[in-house]
């Protein structure tokens, strides 16, 4: 997923939040905070995963895992801090 396509996810996002939390007060914001922590250590799992089995195979995990970190990690992080920086503006505590 590109970076634009993120950023217009972020802003759906955020404002389908703020108008479910004024209307039925739940935070999804908090829940999204934990969901983006949780997707990044996922992530980063599954991308060494195939290295820990098979450690013979140099060239195909090293192949993998610059394309895990070149392609899913920065909008993994942008999104994980979006989210984040979303809850701590918009979302309240209880």
């Amino acid at each position: 997923m590109s970076l634009e396509t993120n950023l217009v996810a972020l802003i759906i996002f955020g404002v389908v939040g703020f108008i479910i939390d004024k209307f039925f007060d739940f935070n999804p914001y908090e829940y999204w905070e934990k969901f983006g922590s949780i997707s990044v250590a996922v992530s980063l799992i599954l991308a060494y995963l195939p290295a820990v089995f098979n450690p013979q195979d140099i060239e195909g995990n090293v192949s993998r895992l610059m394309l895990w970190f070149v392609n899913i990690l920065p909008g993994t992080i942008i999104g994980d801090l979006a989210g984040q920086i979303v809850s701590k503006v918009t979302g309240r505590r209880r």
